[in-house]
């Protein structure tokens, strides 16, 4: 079985990913963890990195219909739904200091406008050390932001339409950089001036900010990947396609 997880063939269903084999190939040794969020069945979200950083679903609907790949995702419900990835290993791994999250997305209906927000993606040590990518409150309002010892490095965005979007965040302390992509362009200005990253992940949560779950995501996740490093603006847009 976990020779069958490191070659990517962990179920049936992984064969003939044409986007997991791009990802693997872009990336390498680079990815940290990658969950594409596809299984049909079972409480298990099963990285296919190699890495064997499985994650555990709760309250969400699976096998719902995905972003064109050939395979499906979960729904989460804005209500009870999220994927904790937590786990010991990904805390050893994970760089705050030089990464790269991305993620697939589908708003839920009436998600962009409900006056609430939405995170689905969450890692953190502490409030004043952490990454987010959340709807926000403001109606059609998306905020991505690294956080390292409370200097917070923020790009806001607009997203209006309820279709699949692909965002990006990466950060470099040593280039002093955390730039911000959504469907393969950059988004806003380069960020600069990063404080240092401080302690240990203590939480890893897609789908929400927390297992309560807080601030729980309306809608559809796929795809979603930890590097090690700073990915380049090629390598995101390829990514930002099907």
């Amino acid at each position: 079985m976990d020779i069958a997880r490191r070659l990517g063939i962990f179920q049936p269903v992984l064969f003939g990913s044409t986007y997991e084999r791009k990802v693997k190939n872009l990336f390498g040794s680079a990815l940290l963890a990658y969950w594409p969020l596809w299984e049909n069945s079972g409480s298990t979200a099963h990285d296919i990195s190699g890495n064997d950083q499985d994650g555990s679903y709760s309250g969400v609907a699976l096998g719902e219909q995905g972003i064109g790949d050939g395979h499906t995702c979960p729904f989460f419900d804005g209500a009870s739904g999220y994927c904790n990835v937590y786990s010991t290993d990904l805390r050893d791994a994970f760089n705050g200091s030089e990464g790269t999250a991305m993620i697939w997305a589908k708003p839920g209906v009436g998600a962009l406008t409900d006056g609430a927000a939405h995170d689905f993606v969450r890692l953190q040590v502490d409030t004043a050390n952490r990454v987010c990518i959340q709807k926000t409150a403001t109606h059609n309002n998306f905020a991505l932001w690294w956080e390292g010892a409370d200097a917070l490095e923020i790009v806001s965005l607009t997203v209006s339409t309820y279709v699949w979007h692909h965002f990006a965040i990466t950060w470099s302390k040593s280039a002093d950089q955390v730039k911000v992509y959504v469907d393969g362009a950059q988004s806003g200005s380069t960020q600069t001036g990063l404080n240092t990253w401080t302690g240990n992940l203590a939480l890893a949560i897609l789908g929400a900010s927390s297992s309560a779950p807080a601030f729980p995501w309306n809608g559809w996740l796929a795809h979603a990947l930890l590097l090690d490093r700073a990915a380049s603006a090629m390598e995101v847009a390829k990514c930002a396609t099907v």
